[in-house]
């Protein structure tokens, strides 16, 4: 049996991701895996306000997503 995926890794390539296609390019798996991921990383790229609001509604779709203890304040 497949193990799910919980977890998906945005591709570190230490650049400015500028563009909705920039982010697109970058989070094509996490699309068709949106209702089993559980976590997602950010490393290692700077994201522009019309990236980060692309991917504002991309993560608004995974609905299993969990809170990191040690980021909560």
């Amino acid at each position: 049996m497949e193990k799910k995926t919980e977890k998906f890794v945005i591709q570190v390539l230490s650049k400015q991701i500028n563009t909705k296609e920039d982010l697109i390019a970058l989070c094509e798996e996490l699309d068709p895996k949106k209702y089993k991921i559980r976590e997602v990383t950010f490393t290692g790229n700077s994201y522009s306000f019309d990236a980060c609001t692309h991917l504002a509604q991309i993560l608004e779709s995974c609905l299993h997503l969990t809170v990191d203890q040690h980021c909560k304040q």
